[in-house]
């Protein structure tokens, strides 16, 4: 977990960059705090799970709190769609592509509980695939559209056995 957290502050901090270079001031720093928030918040409870492992018991309610907290910073991310979209082809671009490298990058991080697997999944893609069918057009629509077998083909989490 500390891995994907730290890809996400890198990734995070990146977008931002690059959608400031490219002239978004609106609603940037907002974002930027919300997602650098969910994630202190992930690397805090993944400390305070460590420190519970012997208790089989909490284990249990650590997994029921990482599905809140893997779909929290998921909407976190996908909030970028209801700030910067619809916008400039290049800022578009930059949304669409951060919130699908946060899906794939995700995937492989959530894949130890699949509870949280699917609650991160859903939450960061699902938004974005709305806003893009809301906006209407071909491309949006496309997009969405390919945002959603994105969605549908990550997850192939069949074991060995299958």
């Amino acid at each position: 977990m500390p891995g994907g957290l730290g890809a996400g502050y890198l990734g995070v901090a990146t977008t931002a960059w690059v959608l400031y270079r490219l002239g978004v001031r609106d609603w940037l720093a907002l974002w930027v705090a919300s997602v650098a928030g969910l994630l202190t918040l992930g690397l805090l409870a993944y400390f305070r799970y460590r420190a519970a492992l012997g208790d089989a018991l909490a284990l249990r309610r650590w997994g029921r709190r990482f599905v809140f907290i893997g779909a929290a910073i998921a909407r976190g991310w996908d909030s970028a769609a209801t700030y910067f979209l619809p916008g400039s082809p290049a800022i578009e671009m930059v949304t669409i592509l951060g919130v699908s490298f946060v899906v794939f990058g995700g995937s492989g991080h959530m894949a130890a509980h699949l509870p949280v697997f699917f609650a991160f999944m859903l939450a960061a893609a699902l938004p974005v695939a709305i806003v893009l069918l809301r906006i209407g057009d071909s491309l949006h629509v496309g997009s969405s559209i390919g945002l959603l077998c994105m969605l549908v083909g990550v997850p192939d989490v069949r074991t060995p056995e299958d």
